[in-house]
């Protein structure tokens, strides 16, 4: 199990603890040629028959889908039915990898090199893109993670009709764990993939085409080309009605707007029956849900939402960290709106993540911005493991700047070094009432927050925390520019919240 992955664990791969069957006996020094066959975009890929290109393809619909098993068991039967088929191997590698295994976990570096052992005798001119893709697995995990992304992103504009959707699936995730999609990446590479795309009659009829979709509503949310993304969103929902990572930028995108509320709290509950059963996104969807409650006071329905569904989500997917991220989000939120949440729930979500960060220093793995929501946790359930972590980060970030600050190991620390002064700042303000000290830390994070990952929704507690700061401190007057600069371009209720604490500290 990747201990620190967001997603879901998967079993071991079927051959990876036993010999496997060489492609030719391994006396013989001469290459083969294996059988390559298209898949459902047209891409050749190495596979001895239909039916691994049928399991590849459920592997990918379910990745795409945010399943339960984001497509791992499809991709191992691949691998166990076919042993030329790489892709399954390099599937079931890469999202463990982007689910932030530790570079030394030997799970996944078990699944790598059992990939390049499959490779070894291969004629170089057959399975170029299986290359690529264990390359870019690599390097991500090893953390040169945008030189990954240039790997994905070539991947796709190399492709004969642009159809590499793998590639910009993973392009994707990692743009997101990265904050690399805040600068429109995703936005622009989604967005020449669909003029290719429409342009041809197979690409643009097929089951793929909603999932392209979706990930350019993704995109153009981050990039805050409000309009477009829910344009997109709309269509992807209309040829695909449980596309949960559509609905998740069209929630995105009222939230951002402001004024929707209603709107977004009638079509969660009556669509329910169709998102809810991509379990990979579901307590996400259900952390929106809570936030739209949020914006029009309703605190006790979002209590509700967290008794009965979000802290549910954790406990069943094993402290995933996108679903522990979300969970400590909405009390954070809640507690930021001087409501109370009890204790007990924030030891429900402690009780399952405890096992999985022993010892501590396990967490240096984790992505950024599920770190900082863990050092909420801990200083919320448990201040002592708190200081250890803060402990762990402190020395973890002296030795990293001591590096020499080259482009690559400048990108390669930056979300690290963001993640280490935020993780600082929460520690003061939840642990220690330092507000001062939390307070630079975020004033001088302000503009750069979205360099820890995660999408901009998730980086509005962040803010709301800068300004609860300079609230607690007395600085009204920042406080107020805060807010104006915050909600200028985030349409929110939650204003009439901090503009009652800051006329209430004037008078």
């Amino acid at each position: 199990k990747c201990v620190n992955s967001p997603y879901k664990s998967v079993g071991p791969c079927p051959e990876l603890n036993s010999p496997e069957r060489p492609l030719i006996p391994h006396h013989l020094n001469m290459a083969v040629s294996p059988r390559v066959l298209p898949d459902r975009t047209g891409i050749f890929i190495i596979a001895h028959n239909n039916n691994t290109i049928e399991l590849l393809h459920a592997a990918l619909i379910s990745f795409l889908n945010f399943d339960h098993d984001f497509g791992t068991n499809s991709a191992l039967q691949a691998i166990s039915s076919d042993n030329t088929c790489v892709l399954g191997l390099v599937m079931v590698a890469s999202i463990l990898i982007l689910g932030g295994c530790s570079p030394d976990d030997s799970h996944v570096k078990s699944i790598l090199q059992r990939a390049k052992e499959r490779l070894e005798n291969v004629t170089p001119s057959v399975g170029i893109r299986e290359r690529q893709l264990v390359q870019a697995a690599s390097l991500y995990m090893n953390g040169y993670r945008y030189q990954a992304m240039d790997l994905w992103e070539n991947l796709i504009y190399e492709s004969d009709c642009l159809n590499d959707l793998l590639a910009a699936k993973l392009l994707s995730s990692a743009a997101f764990f990265t904050g690399e999609s805040r600068h429109g990446r995703i936005a622009r590479t989604t967005e020449t993939m669909l003029l290719a795309w429409d342009k041809n009659s197979y690409l643009r009829t097929s089951e793929y085409y909603s999932h392209l979709l979706s990930l350019n509503t993704f995109g153009l949310g981050e990039f805050m080309h409000y309009a477009k993304a829910e344009r997109s969103a709309l269509k992807a929902l209309a040829l695909y009605p449980s596309d949960v990572f559509a609905l998740c930028t069209f929630c995105h995108v009222m939230l951002e707007q402001g004024g929707r509320t209603q709107e977004a709290l009638h079509l969660l509950s009556t669509t329910e029956e169709k998102w809810n059963v991509h379990g990979g996104l579901v307590c996400h969807i259900n952390w929106y849900w809570a936030l739209f409650y949020i914006e029009v006071g309703m605190y006790d329905n979002a209590l509700e939402l967290f008794d009965r569904k979000i802290i549910t989500a954790v406990q069943n997917s094993e402290g995933s960290m996108l679903d522990v991220t979300d969970a400590v989000s909405l009390l954070w939120r809640l507690e930021l709106l001087h409501r109370s949440v009890g204790s007990h729930r924030w030891d429900a979500i402690y009780v399952v993540l405890a096992p999985l960060i022993t010892p501590i220093s396990s967490l240096l793995h984790v992505y950024s911005i599920c770190a900082t929501h863990i050092m909420v946790l801990l200083c919320r359930a448990d201040s002592n493991a708190a200081a250890e972590f803060l402990r762990f980060l402190t020395d973890d970030n002296i030795d990293h700047s001591k590096l020499i600050p080259s482009d690559e190991l400048y990108l390669k620390h930056q979300s690290r070094r963001v993640g280490f002064l935020l993780c600082e700042a929460l520690y003061n303000y939840f642990t220690e009432e330092n507000f001062q000290g939390a307070l630079s830390n975020f004033l001088l994070l302000r503009n750069y927050m979205g360099c820890c990952g995660g999408s901009l929704p998730q980086h509005d507690v962040f803010h709301q925390t800068l300004i609860s700061c300079a609230i607690r401190l007395g600085r009204l007057k920042l406080a107020s520019s805060l807010m104006v600069d915050r909600f200028s371009s985030k349409q929110s209720n939650v204003t009439d919240f901090f503009k009652e604490c800051i006329n209430n500290h004037q008078r």
